[in-house]
C-alpha cells in the first residue's frame, strides 16, 4: 500500500514541479502534510500530539533526518527524471540492513543478502536505463551531477531516518514521527525558495494544479504513516525492501503519464528488484524472528502485526496509532 500511495505522491510531484518551483511545491506539501498529520494524530485521540517530552531527544533529530531526505527527494525531481530519482533513492533497503543487523541485532541471513544484492543491481539496472535511452545524447552536466548527489543524499538520510524510527518502537506514535518530519521539511525547504531557487515563486490559482497539490499531501502522509509503522513493526531491510517495489508503479506512471521510453533494462531491473523482495521475505531467520514478535505481542496483549483486528472506540488504524502514545 505505501509503495502505491507513495508512487503516485512522485508522480504528482513530477506534474505539478513543471509550473511550480520544486522548493516552493516542497514548502506547500509539507505545511499541508504537516496540518493532516496533526489531525490525524487528533482524530486518533494521540497525546501528546508532539510526543512526549522525554522522547523529543530522539524525536527532534529523527524529524530532521526524515525531513532532509524529502527535500532531498524533492530536489532532485529538479534535476533527473523521475525514474532516475526514485531509483537512486531506493538504495536506502541495502543501507537499512546493514543499519537494522548493526544497531538493533535485525536477521540478515544469506537469503537476504542475495535479495538485497538482486534489489541493488535491480535499481541500477533501471537507473542505467535511462542513460542509455533512446539517443546516447544523455551526459553527466551539472544538473545531472547535483539531481543524482540529491538522489544518493536522499536515500542515505532515509535509511537514517527509517532506522531511528526502528529505534523509538511502539512507544511513539508513527503520526507522532510523520508530525515531525512534515514540519522539518517545510523549514527545511524554506531558505532555497525564499532565494528563488532554482526559480521565482510563482501564484498558485490554477484549480487542477491546487487539486494536484491536496492530491499529493493526503497521500503522502498516510504512506509515510504506513512507512512509520512497518518500520516499527519489522526487520527495516524488509519493510524498505518491500517498499521499493514503487519503482514498479513508478516505472508504470512514468511510461503512462510522462511519456518516458522504457528499456529491456528496465524490465530487467524490475524483475530482479521484485525478486530480491521475494527473496527477502523468505529468509528462514526473518521468519524465525517474525514469529518471535507475533508470540511475544500474543503473550502480551498488544495489537498484532499488520493483522485487521476491531477495537473499542475504532478501527486497527486507529488502535495502532494511539497504543504508542498511550
Amino acid at each position: 500500500m505505501m509503495a502505491v500511495l507513495f508512487s503516485v505522491d512522485s508522480l504528482v510531484t513530477a506534474k505539478v514541479s513543471q509550473t511550480v518551483p520544486i522548493f516552493q511545491y516542497a514548502v506547500v506539501s509539507g505545511a499541508l502534510k504537516w496540518a493532516l498529520s496533526l489531525f490525524v494524530n487528533r482524530l486518533c485521540k494521540v497525546t501528546p500530539l508532539f510526543g512526549r517530552r522525554k522522547d523529543l531527544r530522539v524525536l527532534i533529530p529523527t524529524g530532521f533526518v526524515y525531513g532532509g531526505f524529502l527535500v532531498m527527494l524533492y530536489g532532485s525531481l529538479a534535476f533527473i527524471p523521475l525514474v532516475d530519482a526514485v531509483g537512486l533513492f531506493y538504495l536506502n533497503p541495502a543501507l537499512c540492513a546493514i543499519f537494522g543487523r548493526l544497531a538493533f541485532k535485525d536477521p540478515l541471513g544469506p537469503s537476504s543478502i542475495v535479495g538485497l544484492a538482486l534489489v541493488l543491481f535491480g535499481v541500477g539496472l533501471i537507473n542505467q536505463s535511462s542513460f542509455l535511452d533512446a539517443g546516447k545524447d544523455v551526459t553527466w552536466d551539472l544538473a545531472r551531477i547535483v539531481g543524482t548527489v540529491l538522489g544518493f543524499g536522499a536515500a542515505l538520510f532515509a535509511a537514517l531516518a527509517f532506522s531511528a524510527t526502528r529505534g523509538l518502537g511502539d512507544r511513539v506514535s508513527p503520526g507522532v514521527i510523520s508530525t515531525w518530519a512534515f514540519q522539518f521539511q517545510t523549514g527545511l525547504a524554506l531558505p532555497p525558495m525564499l532565494a528563488n531557487y532554482p526559480a521565482p515563486l510563482v501564484v498558485i490559482s490554477d484549480a487542477v494544479t491546487i487539486c494536484l497539490i491536496l492530491l499529493s499531501a493526503v497521500l503522502a502522509c498516510a504512506g509515510e504513516i504506513f512507512a512509520c509503522r512497518a518500520c516499527q513493526r519489522i526487520p527495516v531491510g524488509l519493510a524498505t525492501s518491500i517498499e521499493a517495489t514503487q519503482l514498479v508503479w513508478g516505472l508504470l506512471w512514468s511510461v503512462l503519464f510522462l511519456e518516458h521510453k522504457a528499456t529491456w533494462h528496465q524490465g530487467l531491473g524490475i524483475v530482479l528488484t521484485i525478486g530480491g523482495v521475494f527473496c527477502i521475505g523468505l529468509d528462514g531467520s526473518i521468519k524465525r524472528h517474525l514469529k518471535r514478535v507475533f508470540r511475544r505481542r500474543s503473550i502480551e496483549g498488544s495489537d498484532e502485526l499488520f493483522v485487521p483486528e476491531t477495537v473499542e472506540g475504532g478501527s486497527c488504524i486507529k488502535h495502532s496509532l494511539t497504543t504508542a502514545n498511550t
